[in-house]
């Protein structure tokens, strides 16, 4: 018999979140990953070509068995981020309806790029140019516009309507730490 606080963390943990993402992103669509997977490996090696991110890309890559590994650690950490930017919770008609959330490039782009990179400088650049690159894709929008302070800003929007369900869990979990000591049962 399970404490209610053993329970709580073994259904809602914060290890729990990376399974629910990845469950999300295998429902996504062979054809959709196959056109991010091809883009990852394009951008990988016209990237290594160009001597301005030739050492990045090198780093990459050594730390990769091959193109088609890295490729796949670009795939995976593009969608799971993307897919991770939190919807807005609006009520509407007396529930809660999800509306596509926003999230700083720089961000998203970090997140991205700290997958493949130790060094945040890296991740940071190597993050915007494969957001830039895959932008055609639709899978986000990138937005410009301005700040409360008036200064120019970008951000990136998720397209993936269809993870409520996720978000709904994440928003109820509100990440909760990992429990390190099971509790003891209190005997009355």
């Amino acid at each position: 018999m399970y404490s209610v606080q053993l329970l709580t963390e073994i259904t809602k943990g914060r290890h729990n979140i990376a399974e629910w993402v990845k469950e999300e992103v295998s429902q996504i669509s062979e054809d959709d990953l196959n056109l991010v997977r091809n883009r990852a490996i394009s951008f990988l090696k016209t990237q290594h070509e160009e001597l301005e991110s030739h050492a990045r890309i090198t780093e990459i890559l050594y730390h990769f068995d091959s193109i088609e590994c890295a490729g796949e650690a670009i795939t995976q950490a593009v969608l799971q981020t993307i897919i991770m930017i939190k919807p807005e919770f609006l009520v509407r008609g007396g529930r809660e309806v999800a509306f596509p959330g926003v999230a700083p490039i720089q961000a998203i782009a970090t997140q991205i790029g700290l997958h493949l990179h130790h060094d945040q400088i890296d991740a940071v650049q190597t993050g915007l140019e494969i957001l830039a690159d895959f932008q055609d894709i639709g899978i986000y929008n990138l937005m410009f516009g301005k700040d409360e302070n008036h200064h120019d800003t970008c951000v990136v929007q998720s397209n993936f309507s269809d993870v409520d369900n996720l978000q709904s869990k994440i928003k109820a979990t509100m990440y909760l730490p990992p429990m390190l000591v099971a509790p003891k049962e209190i005997v009355r």
